[in-house]
């Protein structure tokens, strides 16, 4: 963008000196040649489309002098003098900090940065897979948090960015293996409800038994 900026303000700028050193002959062949694209129904539409294009490029370029739309790389000022850092880079540093937990499944990352000295903060969009566990907005919470640190330690920004985390429930492959399944809010796991629990096994009487008086007296009579 900044080179069409560049060849249309040289464009502008080369008219401008044809005009000057020309005069009005220069200027009648310029409203000639402009006039002869007018007057056909395509000419008028190739120079409205110029012209749009025109507009949208000058306003992209008042935004960006403004301190609006993306850049792609990080600027601050280090301890040895200005630093750049891309923002691939980073978006791949903060994937792998997400994959590094282990309910984890993927991760993907991009980074919005403002462009210029927007006091604007960096926005960083994040699209993670969360295995099914319990309490799944603190487990979001938590890989927000580190995400957040781990880009101010390697980026020292005097704003902290914006985490903006979106999870994805995976199933669970290992339920087998130490998985405790959500509570119902009884004690249960869910699907327990209404079982019984099981009776204790009582071992099988093989002995011989021995009678009281008073049994002996029963079973003589």
């Amino acid at each position: 963008m900044r080179i069409a900026g560049a060849v249309l303000t040289g464009l502008l700028g080369v008219l401008l000196v044809a005009l000057g050193i020309g005069g009005a002959d220069v200027g009648l062949a310029i409203g000639g040649s402009l006039q002869g694209w007018a007057d056909g129904a395509g000419g008028r539409v190739v120079l409205a489309f110029a012209g749009l294009l025109l507009v949208a490029l000058d306003m992209a370029f008042v935004m960006r002098a403004l301190g609006f739309g993306a850049s792609k790389a990080i600027e601050f000022d280090g301890p040895s003098g200005h630093m750049e850092v891309d923002i691939s880079a980073l978006e791949e540093c903060l994937r792998r900090t997400a994959l590094e937990d282990a309910d984890v499944t993927d991760a993907a990352a991009r980074l919005r940065v403002p462009h210029g000295r927007s006091r604007r903060p960096i926005v960083c969009n994040v699209d993670v897979g969360v295995r099914e566990r319990v309490d799944i907005p603190g487990k979001g919470s938590e890989i927000a948090q580190r995400l957040k640190r781990r880009f101010l330690d390697v980026v020292p920004v005097e704003k902290d960015p914006v985490v903006n985390l979106r999870m994805r429930i995976r199933p669970r492959e290992d339920a087998g293996a130490g998985y405790t399944p959500p509570s119902n809010g009884a004690g249960k796991p869910e699907g327990a409800a209404g079982a019984e629990e099981p009776l204790a096994d009582v071992p099988e009487f093989t002995g011989e038994r021995r009678y009281g008086d008073r049994d002996e007296e029963a079973a003589g009579t």
